[in-house]
């Protein structure tokens, strides 16, 4: 559950060793290297040409591994797929989930946001995990006044290494991608929901300090930012989001190593952690050390 509470800059403008996105995977009998790449989905695609050796990267590798890839997301069946999983059952819909002193908050939050009054009438029959992600992609666009949800740094890789002769394939389905991000019960979205327009401005600066964590390139501070006990997500929050769906990706990009050298392009709080692809990968016998230019 993101708790939301003000956490000092420090982590967010503080560099680190391991000041790094783009990760070198060697040994262990590979004849060529890979590459893990850490993306935060709402950056735009101008975002690869800062990152010293990325486009290097696309180029050297046989092909890459993304979360999704960008023609399941666009397809047709995964926009019926998700239109269906975001709807509420009759008998759970926003007026009933929240009491109406909350109903008016999230209301009010929401017309902040999109300036039109009663937007929450729209949302009505939504689940709340789906509004929380709108809000997101709002405050994101206050960083980032030219977004433009067709053109984010995760389908970009994926373009490039295709234009370049690289196939792409998904490291999961639309089925997992769907209940990672509505997974919850609706009773807990709807409470973090709530919590999330209580505390708006605070999650501004959430956002503004995982933001600038990334564009430092520092996972450290990052993977603390996710994890901050009054600001982050709990354990269960991190297993069922991130650890999870680790362990799940990892027994693909296993078998494909030892085969074609791979760029895995993924949200880059999938890398740190005790059970990020990181130490995955060196539990493996891998070595994965920070990116260098030879």
């Amino acid at each position: 559950m993101r708790k939301l509470f003000f956490l000092s800059m420090f982590f967010a403008l503080t560099a680190t060793v391991n000041a790094q996105l783009l990760w070198t995977v060697s040994g262990n009998g590979l004849e060529k290297p890979s590459y893990l790449f850490g993306t935060y989905h709402l950056v735009p695609e101008e975002f690869i040409d800062s990152v010293k050796g990325l486009n290097d990267a696309i180029l050297a590798v046989d092909q890459v591994m993304v979360e999704i890839e960008e023609a399941v997301l666009s397809s047709p069946e995964m926009t019926y797929q998700l239109a269906t999983a975001c709807v509420t059952p009759a008998d759970s819909t926003l007026d009933v989930l929240l009491s109406a002193d909350e109903y008016r908050l999230v209301d009010s939050i929401m017309t902040g946001y999109m300036g039109m009054p009663g937007t929450i009438k729209l949302f009505n029959n939504v689940k709340p995990a789906v509004i929380a992600a709108q809000l997101e992609i709002m405050e994101a666009m206050k960083y980032f006044p030219d977004y433009n949800a067709e053109k984010q740094i995760d389908g970009a890789v994926e373009n490039r290494a295709r234009k370049a002769g690289k196939p792409a394939y998904s490291l999961e389905s639309a089925d997992t991608q769907i209940a990672a991000m509505l997974g919850d019960p609706l009773e807990e979205q709807a409470k973090n929901l709530v919590e999330i327009c209580q505390n708006d401005s605070l999650f501004y600066e959430y956002n503004r300090e995982l933001i600038q964590a990334f564009y430092s390139q520092d996972l450290d501070a990052l993977w603390q930012i996710l994890n901050d006990d009054d600001m982050g997500n709990d354990n269960d929050d991190i297993e069922r989001l991130i650890y999870s769906r680790n362990r799940a990706w990892v027994e693909k990009i296993k078998d494909e190593l030892p085969l074609r050298s791979t760029l895995v392009c993924v949200g880059a709080g999938h890398l740190p952690g005790e059970q990020g692809l990181i130490a995955l990968l060196r539990g493996l016998g891998y070595t994965v050390k920070p990116y260098k230019q030879q």
